[in-house]
């Protein structure tokens, strides 16, 4: 998935992102970090439906590039 490209979802985590806005997509790694994460979908106002892991102390999942 490319950083435009939009989280491919099943039927159930569609429902559930209308639902409660927010739904657990898969566990994933990335290069340096040495255990995987739960990635979430969520819809981002200027961005469509985008996914990303929850940030800092708060758990607050962002956009890239998007700060708090």
């Amino acid at each position: 998935m490319t950083q435009n490209e939009a989280p491919r979802l099943s039927r159930i985590q569609r429902l559930r992102l209308k639902l409660f806005q927010i739904t657990p997509t898969e566990k994933k790694t990335r290069p340096g970090w040495r255990g995987f994460l739960q990635f979430y979908a969520f819809e981002c106002p200027e961005h469509d439906i985008v996914e990303d892991y929850f940030h800092g102390y708060r758990k607050v999942p962002r956009v890239s590039g998007n700060t708090p």
